[in-house]
């Protein structure tokens, strides 16, 4: 499976250094690159840029593929491959994205609205991170490494199921909020943002203070 996705990130970098190798010369000679809260365009730069984006996909893939083989060293995680491969997968969804929104707008600029695109793009995201969590073994890279879950396998297993329901579900009023008018959209990303990340963080600390307890 590790091979396999390799390969088929390799071949979507191919292909995205490709067309813009044949798209080039239809591009304008400024693209926009960033949007502000409204979803108006204030970043532009040249459309060499978007040979960026495949050597990135490439890179942070390569991170991701050095961290799995430096857990298998310790002889752990002989079934985390499949998680990794998950995660390397949201790598690639979201840099394409980014990719395809800005070829697409720079030929048809009223195609997508940004914020929409992007609240779901991360409720996407939040939806299959939160599917996977729950399977997420203790490891140096990934996960939610409080100084509590890091040294105990039943706290880091309970506080990863927890987190990966908030993720799940966060992930679905993320994609349902991206319709919303941007001011009430962005309100509602902040707050589940920070409960995404403070109630599992909290969670594992009084599952910790539990433990210590019933220890003593």
């Amino acid at each position: 499976m590790q091979k396999r996705m390799g390969y088929f990130i390799w071949s979507i970098a191919l292909i995205m250094i490709v067309s813009t190798v044949l798209l080039y010369p239809y591009f304008p000679s400024r693209i926009a690159m960033h949007w502000n809260i409204q979803g108006e365009k204030d970043g532009f730069a040249s459309p060499a840029v978007l040979f960026l984006f495949p050597f990135l996909l490439v890179g942070l893939d390569s991170t991701m593929v050095y961290a799995l083989h430096s857990d298998r060293k310790q002889n752990k995680h002989q079934v985390f491959e499949k998680v990794y491969d998950r995660m390397r997968f949201v790598f690639l969804l979201m840099i394409l994205f980014a990719y395809l929104f800005i070829v697409i707008d720079s030929f048809y600029p009223t195609t997508f609205h940004i914020q929409t695109s992007i609240l779901c793009l991360m409720g996407v995201v939040c939806i299959i991170i939160g599917n996977v969590m729950p399977q997420f073994q203790r490891n140096k890279w990934m996960g939610f490494r409080t100084p509590w879950t890091s040294k105990d396998d039943i706290i880091w297993r309970k506080t990863h199921r927890i987190a990966g329901f908030i993720w799940f579900f966060s992930g679905i009023v993320l994609c349902a909020a991206s319709f919303l008018k941007p001011n009430s959209a962005i309100w509602i990303m902040v707050v589940l943002i920070s409960i995404m990340i403070l109630v599992p963080i909290g969670y594992s600390y009084q599952l910790y203070r539990k433990r210590k307890e019933f220890f003593k």
